[in-house]
């Protein structure tokens, strides 16, 4: 009976493991698999600097300053401004704050475009491979 009962535990922690950690390392595979089929660059070296950077990480689209975002019916999940601001969602988690990676380095991908046009801009990547 007990050793029915530790197996039975044992299968059940084993099974627990959140949901967002499947979700996350399949986003992750999947951006350095789209990466890795570019061609190599050996020879990029570039360095950019991001003065006075301001995340705003909020847990509810009210509380996004831009209208669009915080529209009730709005899809947007982050936005970033040329006042080098990023704005995210994020989710408080056993004290600590969690972000969506993939919405938060988008956005920074904006911060460095706004400052850099070599780097391309994320919402029009398709113009890049024209």
């Amino acid at each position: 009976m007990k050793k029915s009962i530790l197996a039975i535990l044992i299968i059940l922690s084993i099974g627990c493991t959140h949901d967002f950690f499947g979700y996350k390392a399949s986003g992750d595979q999947n951006w350095q698999y789209a990466i890795e089929t570019l061609p190599d660059t050996p020879l990029l070296n570039q360095t950019i600097h991001l003065k006075d950077v301001t995340v705003h990480i909020v847990g509810n689209r009210s509380q996004f300053e831009w209208p669009i975002a915080s529209s009730a019916n709005s899809g947007v999940v982050g936005y970033a401004t040329t006042g080098n601001e990023i704005w995210v969602f994020g989710r408080a988690v056993n004290g600590k704050i969690v972000l969506n990676q993939a919405v938060l380095g988008h956005e920074l991908n904006h911060l460095l475009n706004f400052t850099d046009p070599d780097v391309a801009n994320p919402d029009k990547l398709e113009e890049v491979f024209e």
